[in-house]
């Protein structure tokens, strides 16, 4: 699905947008469905499989899960998490992403080549570089889903803030798999739906708080 740091570029704009009190809790709830590496069916709600193309998120599941908690950033940053990977579901890994990994054996390391680039692509584009490590860096972490442990995410931290430290070559590395358009048309298009959804739903309430 998205990378670590599209993750954590989307939930941070969508947080500023509301203008949270919380940015950090908000943007660890927007990386955290990655952070459980052994179960990621049960943290990102998944239901289906991706051989026959019935692979879903169950969205749903989560906001009447903890429906009485929605205000919470950590939560609504993890609603952020779900929004952008049903996005990467439907617009790049059904309709197109899983048939070519399955038949070119070189595309996966391509792919993940990318994901390194677009970490300083995407960092330099939203002047987020300085802004997000700070975040990451002074984290207090709790975890408030039972899908995902706080020591988890404590220890996929230190994953994301090496992301942060990218090459300064990275920058000027051209993509193999994706386009930069199209990877920040993704990103854009998460942060579009997730601000949508929150207002739709209601679920802002008192997360500025």
């Amino acid at each position: 699905m998205g990378s670590r740091m599209m993750h954590a570029i989307i939930a941070h704009q969508v947080g500023k947008y509301f203008e949270v009190k919380d940015l950090n809790s908000f943007i660890i709830g927007g990386i955290a469905a990655d952070a459980n590496l052994t179960d990621k069916d049960t943290s990102h709600f998944y239901k289906g499989r991706m051989d026959d193309f019935s692979k879903v998120i169950e969205i749903d599941l989560f906001t009447e899960k903890y429906k009485h908690q929605l205000n919470h950033p950590f939560l609504l940053g993890y609603y952020t998490h779900l929004i952008a990977d049903e996005n990467w579901l439907n617009g790049f890994a059904l309709s197109w992403l899983k048939n070519r990994l399955d038949h070119d054996d070189d595309i996966f390391y391509r792919y993940h080549n990318d994901f390194q680039v677009l970490n300083a692509k995407l960092l330099k584009h939203y002047n987020l570089k300085e802004t997000i490590k700070n975040i990451f860096d002074e984290a207090e972490v709790e975890s408030k889903v039972d899908e995902v442990k706080t020591e988890d995410i404590r220890t996929f931290i230190p994953y994301i803030i090496k992301d942060i430290d990218y090459k300064e070559p990275d920058l000027y590395e051209d993509l193999q798999v994706f386009t930069l358009d199209q990877l920040l048309g993704y990103v854009e298009t998460s942060i579009q739906k997730s601000i949508l959804k929150i207002n739709q739903n209601n679920f802002l309430m008192s997360s500025k708080s």
